[in-house]
């Protein structure tokens, strides 16, 4: 949840938008992060404890991701924060999947940038 904790300081825009970047620092594409975060996945299909967890943290950060888009665009009704923060997830998700298989900075900077057209149209 710390990847999506806003910095008081700052304008709910720029928070969306280190939020979004946030994901695709060197630290969260290492071999070793992301094998862990592929490892949840499987366990949360065989397992129905982690299941649990991985639902469970899914939604927490969904939810706060689409606190912080409508916190950025209070216009958009919430169904609609909603579906862009499902969005971005599932690009970040593939992001990270790809960053296991082999870094591409270039896929990674459109990833990213995708996501925050994605928030912010």
């Amino acid at each position: 949840m710390a990847m999506v904790a806003p910095d008081p300081a700052k304008t709910p825009e720029d928070n969306l938008r280190a939020v979004l970047r946030r994901v695709a620092r060197s630290e969260f594409l290492t071999t070793e992060h992301l094998s862990l975060r592929l490892q949840l996945w499987s366990l949360a299909e065989v397992h129905p404890v982690f299941g649990e967890i991985n639902t469970a943290a899914r939604k927490r950060y969904r939810k706060a991701l689409a606190t912080l888009i409508r916190t950025a665009r209070p216009e958009l009704p919430r169904t609609e924060a909603n579906k862009r923060a499902a969005d971005i997830d599932i690009v970040q998700n593939g992001m990270w999947l790809t960053a296991l298989l082999g870094l591409d900075r270039a896929s990674i900077r459109r990833s990213v940038a995708r996501c925050e057209e994605i928030a912010f149209r």
